[in-house]
């Protein structure tokens, strides 16, 4: 059954609710975020932001008042003329992402940009931030590091031009490879699927984590899904399009292809594609998020338990990832607003109870 939609010439992908783009193959309207089946009136996936607004469905549209909100990004309503959120919303939250046949863990979510769109945090760099950097090319192939490293701010550069500026220790002087026009940050780069797994994959076997190593990670390599979560249903499962045969998550989340309690099992890492250019940017960002918090807790010690989602007066054990990242070594290394969003995390998360 179809849902009320526009009928005319040309056909216009983007006619309802501002950014949405129709999906013909499914017809249903894909968000930023979320896809909306017109016909059901309703999200398919929940509301990234739904623990923050408990009183209200998370697959719910516009707060279930269309006439007042309007729904964009698939990120919580908002209010048309005042572009403004519901009341009392927090800026960020978790969620569970879409479904997949597998065993998964919830997914971790960002601030939203004060524009609204995208979900990445707006980063102020800090005093803490490190600039040493590793360099790789554009397919996601490690070339080297500087003076100062295996640390900082990931960079895109070639073979030729790291060569150029290689020194007789192996490494390259960072002023002068990054003033060449060749070389960029990895946030200005525009990289494959598989050019980030490769990436991410490298900075997290570089991690020397106690009783912890990447043996069980899925094909050894770190999944990437497209951004609009678009999918194939075989037999009732969603396949997600993306790299390494990812899991449903519009940010990043752990899945058990074997099982979750399969102490054997593998264990797949899913990054939303494009998050390096906001929130997976730094070494340390990468190893913290996706080695510390998905890989280890998630994966490993099976801390989970998205805690709005439990029965009443149950706490899960979601703020442990959190605290991990809190005391690695890595932390202090990250940039204050995400030194920011994880104490609040542990906080927020070890106190949930409804």
């Amino acid at each position: 059954m179809r849902g009320l939609e526009k009928v005319g010439s040309p056909d216009d992908k983007f006619q309802y609710n501002a950014q949405t783009e129709k999906d013909e193959d499914i017809e249903m309207y894909e968000t930023p975020f979320r896809g909306y089946d017109p016909a059901r009136g309703r999200f398919d996936q929940v509301d990234l932001l739904a623990p923050i607004i408990p009183s209200i469905s998370p697959f719910a549209f516009s707060f279930n008042n269309p006439i007042s909100f309007v729904d964009p990004t698939g990120l919580m309503g908002e209010d048309e003329k005042n572009k403004a959120q519901a009341p009392n919303a927090a800026p960020s939250a978790t969620s569970s992402g879409g479904n997949q046949a597998a065993s998964r863990q919830p997914a971790i979510s960002f601030p939203t940009a004060s524009s609204g769109g995208g979900g990445a945090i707006q980063q102020s760099s800090g005093e803490n931030a490190k600039q040493d950097s590793p360099y790789y090319d554009k397919d996601g192939n490690f070339l080297g590091i500087d003076e100062k490293g295996f640390s900082g701010e990931v960079f895109i550069t070639d073979r030729a031009t790291f060569d150029k500026y290689e020194g007789k220790d192996g490494k390259v002087n960072s002023n002068k490879i990054q003033s060449s026009s060749n070389t960029q940050s990895i946030r200005a780069s525009n990289l494959s699927w598989e050019a980030q797994s490769k990436i991410y994959t490298h900075s997290l076997m570089q991690m020397d984590i106690e009783d912890v190593n990447f043996d069980r990670l899925y094909n050894k390599k770190v999944s990437i899904a497209n951004k609009r979560l678009r999918h194939t249903i075989k037999n009732g499962i969603k396949y997600y399009k993306g790299f390494n045969d990812p899991d449903g998550y519009s940010f990043m989340g752990t899945g058990y292809p074997d099982g979750k309690y399969n102490s054997n099992g593998r264990i797949r890492v899913t990054v939303s594609e494009g998050l390096y250019v906001n929130d997976l940017y730094t070494v340390e960002l990468i190893q913290s998020f996706l080695g510390i918090h998905e890989f280890k807790k998630h994966g490993l010690d099976l801390c989970s338990g998205e805690e709005t989602f439990l029965p009443k007066g149950q706490i899960g054990t979601h703020w442990k990832a959190y605290q991990a990242q809190l005391s690695h070594s890595t932390f202090r290394f990250l940039p204050k607003s995400h030194q920011e969003l994880i104490k609040e995390r542990v906080k927020q998360y070890k106190s949930f109870n409804r």
